[in-house]
């Protein structure tokens, strides 16, 4: 995990006990309007009287998944090594 996800998991669940490990710093996200660097996003829907399904979120979700895969974004995994992000490097799995 990259030390910025890891210190809140290792605080909240490890008694800060958990610790990533050095080549985890580099793996960062670049290129993309708002989504860059490491770390967790909190994306807001609006809507109103959905139960099991919610077109809004999967149209907010496919505009993100569009915006991952545009050629200016750049997958860092590790020290000076970046690609493209792929189709089968996003996993989306619904409610079960």
């Amino acid at each position: 995990m990259h030390p910025e996800v890891c210190k809140f998991t290792s605080s909240v669940f490890y008694e800060d006990k958990l610790s990533s490990h050095a080549i985890a710093r580099s793996r960062v996200l670049e290129g993309h309007a708002w989504l860059s660097g490491a770390g967790l996003w909190f994306v807001p829907v609006e809507h109103e009287g959905n139960r099991n399904s919610c077109a809004e979120e999967v149209e907010v979700v496919g505009g993100i998944v569009n915006g991952l895969l545009k050629p200016d974004v750049r997958w860092f995994y590790s020290a000076g090594n970046s690609r493209r992000l792929k189709e089968e490097d996003i996993l989306i799995r619904g409610a079960v």
